[in-house]
């Protein structure tokens, strides 16, 4: 299983939301790739809110299916 994790990676401090998910698909053996993005600019896209995040939040999941935005979300799929 492979899946797409849109998200802002800063330097310091580890975001605990991205973090989270990226330790349990870990566990889970599921393989996710990790894309940063840069809020202001990838959020601020129409098509992002319209199919990723309403909100225009980060983490979002890209999974065959759709999308999964919020973090507790996202782990409950993993």
């Amino acid at each position: 299983m492979s899946f797409n994790l849109i998200a802002v990676i800063p330097k310091v401090p580890v975001m605990f939301r991205v973090a989270k998910n990226v330790i349990a698909a870990k566990l889970a053996g599921i393989n996710l790739e990790v894309t940063e993005a840069t809020p202001g600019v990838t959020n601020a896209d129409p098509a992002y809110k319209r199919n990723c995040s309403p909100l225009g939040g980060f983490p979002v999941l890209q999974t065959e299916e759709g999308y999964l935005f919020e973090s507790s979300a996202i782990l409950r799929h993993i």
